[in-house]
């Protein structure tokens, strides 16, 4: 009897494995832009190649697991997922932007096979979302030391690995964040004194509308975390934080202070400059106007303004509008609505998790920083965050005890994991 138990301990942790490597894979997927790799004499996406890995792996997962349950898979928010952007393609065949509907295609795919496999996983195995926090370290702090050693582009602004600023940005952004819940979590306070890199990385992509989406996720997660520590713990934590400031203010480079005052204070504060963002507004608010129920078509912003321009802009770089402009009202209901609603109800009725908390600060951040720059494409974290924190929800609400115990619960005495 107890070689048995052994046996089928074994196996679930083997599955255990497989679903984390499964999910590693598919955020990789996730992370990678539309970049061409040489692959067996042809050059192939990286995200296309990543998308099947992940696909193989999944399915591998699914049928060697004891339950092959697809519930799962099939739940709501990945319904929601999947008819979105299916619905999104459909409008884009039907209109201007049609010669560029395969790419928005395997861009759609792409995106919805691999939340809705990160989803299928994290469902599983609640235990593993803590993890994705220090992915998300890992991959920040990677970014902002390549970014911070390939020095200034064009526009005297860093960024990495082919990707611009105002991606860079966030993706920083997301490493302050999961920093925040990291040490949470796990009462790491001495990784506290690694937040210069990412803070001065931030600083340095001079995205303004990442600085301010990172700032306002990182406010909401400390505050709701507040009660997870006791008095001398935030005493601490606050003599740090002080001890950090007057480090940066006295050692920073000086161009963290450059940037900070020619894209802030200068640019922002003194000319109010916004980057040409109030024509582009403009430009979709009247092309919404013209057609207001399903919009002009997915790729139609492009059509029928960004290629008649020397700019060449290919979104309106706010993704409200974007949305509105191209499939009208039914598409932000279709589209953003449900997202937003997620999103409203963590803000509504607090969380009970650490990792909740931590979903709900990377969502916010995403979507606060897509109402100043990028497409549908740069979106996709959105999709995928926000399934995260709908994972959470779903086991909070239901007072699933056998899977709310592999979460971290806030207390006000300090987290446990029951």
């Amino acid at each position: 009897m107890t070689n048995g138990v052994q046996i089928r301990s074994v196996v679930v942790h083997r599955q255990e494995i497989l679903g984390g490597i499964t999910a590693a894979v598919s955020y990789l997927c996730v992370l990678s832009g539309n970049f061409l790799v040489p692959l067996f004499g042809v050059k192939l996406e990286i995200r296309v190649f990543l998308a099947v890995v992940s696909w193989l792996l999944w399915l591998l997962w699914r049928c060697t697991s004891q339950q092959l349950n697809l519930r799962y898979v099939f739940s709501a928010y990945s319904w929601v997922l999947w008819g979105s952007l299916c619905f999104m393609f459909l409008s884009a065949l039907t209109g201007p932007g049609l010669e560029n509907s395969q790419e928005l295609l395997v861009g759609f795919v792409v995106i919805a096979s691999s939340v809705s496999i990160i989803v299928d996983i994290l469902s599983s195995y609640p235990s593993m979302i803590k993890h994705i926090f220090l992915v998300l370290i890992i991959v920040g702090y990677c970014y902002a030391v390549a970014g911070i050693f390939s020095g200034p582009g064009l526009q005297g602004r860093y960024s990495a690995f082919g990707g611009g600023p105002n991606v860079f940005g966030r993706i920083v952004g997301f490493s302050l964040v999961a920093l925040i819940v990291h040490v949470t979590l796990y009462k790491k306070y001495w990784l506290l004194f690694s937040l210069p890199l990412p803070l001065m990385a931030l600083v340095l992509s001079g995205s303004r509308g990442a600085m301010l989406s990172a700032g306002i996720a990182a406010a909401v997660v400390g505050i709701l975390l507040l009660r997870s520590y006791k008095f001398p713990q935030l005493f601490m934590i606050l003599i740090v934080l002080m001890v950090l400031f007057v480090i940066m203010i006295n050692f920073a480079p000086s161009s963290v202070a450059d940037i900070f005052r020619q894209r802030i204070i200068e640019q922002t504060l003194g000319q109010g400059y916004d980057s040409g963002r109030s024509e582009l507004y403009d430009v979709a608010w009247a092309m919404f106007a013209g057609s207001p129920i399903f919009g002009v078509g997915v790729g139609g912003y492009f059509a029928l303004f960004g290629s008649t321009t020397s700019s060449g802009f290919e979104y309106a770089h706010n993704i409200v509008l974007q949305i509105l402009a191209e499939t009208g009202v039914v598409g932000f209901v279709v589209v953003l609505l449900p997202m937003f609603l997620i999103v409203a109800r963590s803000l509504i009725r607090p969380p009970q998790s650490i990792e909740s908390t931590g979903a709900l600060g990377l969502g916010l951040l995403i979507i606060v920083s897509s109402m100043f720059s990028g497409g549908y494409y740069d979106f996709r974290y959105a999709w995928l965050f926000v399934g995260v924190l709908w994972v959470c929800q779903s086991i909070e609400s239901k007072n699933d005890f056998r899977q709310l115990g592999k979460m971290n619960v806030i207390r006000s005495r300090g987290s446990t994991e029951i």
